[in-house]
């Protein structure tokens, strides 16, 4: 397990094991303080917390996606933009949406993922740099869109389906005086051929 894995297991560990203390400190406080403030306190945190868990599971209700890439080809080691689109029903809540974009191996990206806050918007954007150093057609296929709780205790993962394809070919240069390279060309082949001619000539006198 990585560094990174392990932190965030560690984290998650230790925010459940706090809202379980928060829990049993209100629980406990409303059975030996008694009366309708504590008793309120705790079933209004019970309540909360019962609705951040309901609402990563609606928040994936109706939700799709798009990507749209600046270029459908590109010279290698050439930058082009990755535009990646979610949108959902106006009515579907959510806290707080990652979205991460899958990219193909030999491709160079900065950040291929965001974070999306609760908003209004039906329709979310962001966008990324990446470039491919190695020819070829690449197939950019899913996107994942991870909705979290209020808390950070869980979240649901979605891998929405999503194929985009771009060619990759090799870098090529404009050839400022093609006559003149022609002529070398030509020039190059008698060349070879006289030799060839006087090697199969000498052979012969052996």
């Amino acid at each position: 397990m990585s560094n990174f894995r392990l932190k965030m297991a560690v984290m998650i560990i230790l925010k459940w094991l706090l809202a379980i203390l928060i829990f049993a400190g209100f629980f406990t406080y409303g059975m030996f303080q008694g009366g309708f403030v504590s008793w309120f306190l705790f079933y209004g945190v019970t309540a909360l917390f019962i609705m951040s868990c309901l609402i990563p599971f609606l928040s994936l209700l109706g939700l799709k996606t798009g990507r749209q890439i600046s270029v459908e080809e590109t010279e290698a080691g050439s930058v082009f933009d990755v535009s990646i689109t979610i949108s959902k029903p106006w009515f579907v809540p959510f806290f707080y949406y990652e979205v991460i974009d899958s990219t193909p191996d030999f491709i160079r990206k900065e950040k291929n993922n965001a974070i999306f806050f609760f908003s209004f918007a039906k329709e979310m954007t962001f966008s990324y740099e990446a470039s491919a150093y190695k020819r070829g057609v690449y197939n950019f296929d899913e996107i994942q869109v991870i909705a979290h709780d209020l808390f950070g205790l869980f979240w649901l993962k979605r891998k929405m389906k999503e194929e985009t394809l771009l060619l990759v070919y090799p870098p090529y240069y404009l050839v400022q005086n093609p006559q003149y390279i022609f002529d070398n060309v030509k020039l190059s082949k008698r060349f070879k051929k006289g030799n060839d001619d006087h090697s199969i000539a000498g052979v012969r006198l052996m």
